[in-house]
């Protein structure tokens, strides 16, 4: 189980996050690397984000996601593309968009 919160500026955490995953034994010679990854906003999947990305068998995807949604709840979805051409399964999470300054990043 991964588990993840964020703090900001203002030294306040966010609620923790937390992901079961798998972990093979592959890995050597011939092991699919993470070549595309994606995300979505909401319902919203034809504004989605692609980026495509030099194939690596790990990825740290931490970084502002720009967005223009409204102050609210809402969901991110998210989801992966091995060198082999298949998709993961869509990880989804609700997060809070507050009314602090930096309007724009999450």
């Amino acid at each position: 189980t991964f588990h993840i919160r964020f703090k900001d500026e203002s030294a306040k955490y966010s609620s923790v996050l937390s992901q079961f995953f798998y972990k093979s034994s592959g890995g050597g010679p011939g092991a699919a690397n993470i070549s595309e990854y994606e995300y979505w906003f909401d319902n919203n999947y034809a504004e989605k984000i692609l980026e495509t990305i030099a194939p690596t068998p790990n990825l740290q995807l931490i970084e502002n996601l720009e967005n223009d949604l409204p102050i609210g709840l809402h969901t991110i979805h998210m989801r992966f593309k091995d060198s082999g051409g298949l998709w993961s399964s869509a990880v989804s999470q609700f997060f809070y968009k507050s009314n602090e300054s930096g309007a724009g990043t999450i």
